[in-house]
């Protein structure tokens, strides 16, 4: 079975960090080259970490979710050893939620920061897929899990054959603690008592005063545990987390929150009193473990599907290079642009739709590459279109097609004409239609592709596919310079004379 590790550039020694009593000024250069863990917001908003805070975060994901990591690595790990690390005392389960693939990811990723108040690994059980479609792909009854690499040691060897009572136990949660919010899961964090924690909760994304924030961000050496009061762990007054021009007080807006924080913010932990609030700090500290846990969990899928967005971008990229004379030591994925277009049975999550009882004109998804190009003075050659809607990929694959002789979406036409559609041709074709019938699987093999190889791409965040995919691509490349949340990844505009403005909060 293999076993979650770090993405690649982060799997490497992490420095020494570096305690700075005082309050750094604000530089984003300064920040960068710290050794010391630093969070901060930038002048448009986004949340900005450097690379000692996500290495200490990454480290300590990785040894709380595989103790003894180096003896699961080489093989020496047998099932005693295996028992004896996952024993009831040890382990945090979490209940997957029963509605559709993503929502079950983001379900995941909300209610896995509670865990953190704990040492215990968390395990997230199976639960069988829905429907006739869930029945067909799930056929293990694993929900999400068969996509992903293992959360933990304890998931990775769960559906091993000889874990069987182990398996039975975990989907039970038999004679476990049940935590049914985060004053509970407090009180409960560090409890030695021989039985699990088990939680059926979804969106409490009640954990911006975890033991992690003060281990990482105090300006000294913290002496706090998983079991220290609410009242230690939310003492934040001395900690680098910043604003521009060093703000004490920042304005946490609509706008801000729509794009950075997590859902539902909940501050149950707190007294309810006019001075024990959240702060914006808080909302940052959210932010950055959300993109942490995207980042650490959904990052990389099973190696089987890894594998095959690797084959889809070979050959993309030798069809690519041959068809146009590309030189070898180019990348044609330079000149790529995505489109991600959501509809099937989503018109009541869609913005767009609720305001007009119908889809976006492709125009529209077409003007937000335009705009792009027209930006970055560079056309996009090569469009990758990943969508649930045989009719969009049949209409965009005739609007590039420099012989078609139809009038509708002339602005589409207009600007899609001679560049090449891209697509999964790993997914079930019927008649050409590459997306008859696709999976969880190959569903999945796009996405990865989009993240990985594209050099922009257009949706709509209406979506929690396409929410995902943009804080993937934000927290995998944030380190870049001059790289904010919208560099890459763009909701469509609602119109042609629609121009997406980013402006400076501060």
């Amino acid at each position: 079975m293999l076993n979650r590790i770090s993405p690649s550039e982060l799997n490497k020694p992490v420095p020494e960090r570096e305690y700075i009593s005082e309050s750094i000024p604000y530089n984003d250069a300064t920040y960068r080259k710290s050794s010391t863990p630093i969070l901060w917001l930038d002048e448009y908003g986004d949340v900005r970490w450097n690379k000692a805070a996500e290495y200490g975060m990454i480290k300590y994901l990785t040894e709380k979710q595989f103790p003894n990591l180096e003896s699961t690595r080489n093989g020496s790990f047998n099932k005693e050893e295996i028992l004896k690390i996952c024993k009831p005392s040890s382990i945090f389960i979490l209940h997957q939620h029963w509605s559709g693939f993503f929502s079950r990811v983001l379900c995941f990723i909300a209610q896995f920061g509670q865990t953190l108040y704990s040492p215990r690994i968390a395990i997230l059980r199976g639960s069988r897929f829905s429907g006739d479609r869930g029945n067909a792909d799930d056929f293990l009854g694993q929900g999400i899990l068969r996509y992903f690499l293992p959360i933990s040691i304890c998931s990775a060897y769960q559906f091993h054959p000889d874990m069987t009572n182990f398996k039975s136990n975990i989907e039970s949660a038999a004679n476990s603690i049940d935590v049914s919010n985060s004053k509970s899961l407090l009180k409960t964090a560090a409890m030695k008592v021989d039985k699990p924690l088990f939680s059926m909760e979804f969106w409490k994304p009640d954990y911006h005063h975890v033991p992690i924030r003060k281990w990482l961000f105090d300006r000294k050496k913290s002496s706090v545990a998983y079991d220290s009061p609410i009242e230690v762990l939310s003492d934040h007054s001395d900690e680098h987390i910043y604003a521009p021009k060093n703000e004490k007080n920042v304005r946490i807006n609509a706008k801000w929150t729509d794009t950075n924080k997590p859902d539902a913010f909940s501050s149950e932990l707190l007294a309810k009193t006019p001075d024990n609030q959240l702060t914006w700090q808080d909302y940052v500290f959210g932010s950055f473990l959300r993109y942490m846990f995207v980042l650490y969990f959904g990052s990389q899928n099973a190696p089987r599907i890894e594998y095959s967005v690797r084959v889809l971008a070979a050959y993309w990229s030798s069809y690519l290079i041959d068809k146009y004379s590309i030189p070898k030591d180019t990348n044609p994925f330079d000149d790529l642009a995505s489109l991600y277009i959501r509809r099937g049975d989503k018109s009541n999550e869609d913005s767009f739709w609720g305001k007009h009882n119908r889809w976006r004109n492709l125009s529209y998804y077409v003007k937000g590459i335009v705009d792009e190009e027209n930006r970055r003075k560079k056309p996009f050659k090569y469009v990758f279109v990943m969508t649930d809607d045989a009719s969009v990929m049949s209409s965009l694959r005739d609007y590039a097609n420099s012989d078609s002789k139809g009038t509708d979406e002339k602005y589409a036409r207009e600007h899609l004409r001679k560049k090449e559609i891209l697509f999964n041709v790993l997914a079930p074709q019927d008649c050409f239609d590459p997306f008859h019938r696709i999976g969880f699987e190959q569903f999945l093999v796009s996405m990865r592709f989009i993240i990985e190889h594209a050099a922009f791409n257009i949706g709509h965040t209406d979506s929690n596919v396409y929410r995902f995919l943009r804080e993937v691509v934000y927290a995998q490349r944030q380190h870049q310079p001059n790289v904010q949340s919208f560099t890459y990844v763009q909701n469509a505009p609602d119109s042609l004379t629609e121009s997406l403005n980013f402006t400076k909060l501060f």
